[in-house]
């Protein structure tokens, strides 16, 4: 990041190869992402603290069983580790309204091959595919064409907080 006017650098956010800076729409964090041509690596940033957020990563159990409550989680904080490696080639990206998540996308026609959407945490951590409406499988090998967010209407709670049982 440079100054406006003298071009002196006030800011380095790495030395990776990045071509994109996405702002959460509250503001506070931002991804620097190299998309395209580039080779998909996305930094995740707090721009309160000034510095890349740490991921957490749940562990896999040992022994095989699935308890979901006792999940172990591991804090990454090594600068090289902090990076998120997209495994397909990213062509859309976008925060959502909430600034929670961060959706990247491969959609076709500019390409063709592994068609399908990611969700991340605000700290890079990936939404697992369980976890996810939709199943990606749906959209190989080119049948995406688009991913982003669809602006919703707010619940209306008026008629539910006026009614109190009461006939008039």
């Amino acid at each position: 990041l440079h100054h406006g006017i003298t071009g002196e650098p006030t800011f380095l956010f790495g030395r990776a190869h990045r071509n994109s800076v996405d702002i959460s729409p509250h503001g506070r964090f931002l991804v620097v992402g190299g998309y395209g041509n580039l080779a998909g690596g996305m930094d995740f940033w707090d721009r309160n603290k000034g510095k890349m957020i740490p991921r957490h990563v749940i562990l896999p159990e040992i022994g095989g069983g699935s308890n979901v409550n006792n999940e172990c989680y591991v804090t990454i904080k090594e600068a090289a580790d902090l990076t998120v490696t997209s495994s397909s080639p990213v062509v859309g990206h976008e925060w959502s309204p909430d600034s929670r998540t961060y959706l990247v996308s491969t959609t076709s026609p500019r390409m063709n091959v592994e068609n399908g959407i990611h969700l991340y945490r605000y700290d890079g951590a990936m939404v697992e595919e369980s976890r996810l409406p939709w199943d990606n499988s749906k959209y190989l090998p080119d049948k995406l064409l688009s991913a982003e967010y669809v602006p919703a209407p707010f619940p209306n709670t008026e008629n539910n907080s006026n009614n109190s049982g009461k006939s008039e």
